[in-house]
């Protein structure tokens, strides 16, 4: 039996406004403090004027850097396979979401694929204004418009439907 089932449109801007969710925190925390350290490296081999302190800082800044770049390059080529598969130049993908008792259906209409989720596969859950964002444990991704849930009363259901669903979850609101 169906209990939710919601359309959601996936295209550039999308993507864009979920690239800040996509990455994981451990990441972040790693990156901050590779970045920490480079800086303590260049500073203290400048203080003590230690050229192969300075050295490894800098070896440490362009890694951080190369990562984050990869990840943009990876992005752009991304887009240009999905676009080359679909024909079309422009990146628009609808996907039916319906939340079922023993997991979450993903329908693409365009190319008749399906994906089944487990909820216990659902490691993070984000609320945005205008889509739910689900994170699997192989790092994919499942969004929910909330345009087709407005009723309070229905939005509210479907919260309670999930959180009974997904058990040691991250949930996190942000506007």
């Amino acid at each position: 039996m169906d209990y939710f089932e919601t359309s959601v449109v996936i295209n550039k801007d999308t993507l864009k406004k979920l690239k800040r969710h996509r990455r994981r925190t451990r990441d972040k925390v790693i990156f901050a403090i590779a970045l920490i350290c480079s800086c303590y490296f260049v500073i203290g081999g400048i203080i003590t004027q230690n050229s192969t302190r300075i050295i490894a800082g800098i070896a440490l800044i362009l890694l951080v850097v190369s990562v984050l770049v990869r990840d943009e390059i990876t992005e752009k080529r991304s887009y240009g396979q999905i676009e080359e598969n679909l024909g079309t130049t422009e990146l628009e993908i609808e996907q039916v979401v319906t939340f079922l008792d023993d997991g979450i259906r993903v329908h693409n209409p365009l190319t008749k694929g399906t994906v089944n989720f487990r909820y216990d596969r659902i490691t993070k859950f984000t609320e945005t204004k205008n889509l739910y964002f689900f994170r699997t444990k192989a790092d994919q991704f499942i969004l929910a418009n909330k345009a087709y849930l407005i009723e309070e009363q229905k939005n509210e259901e479907f919260l309670r439907f999930i959180k009974s669903k997904c058990e040691n979850v991250r949930w996190r609101t942000q506007n």
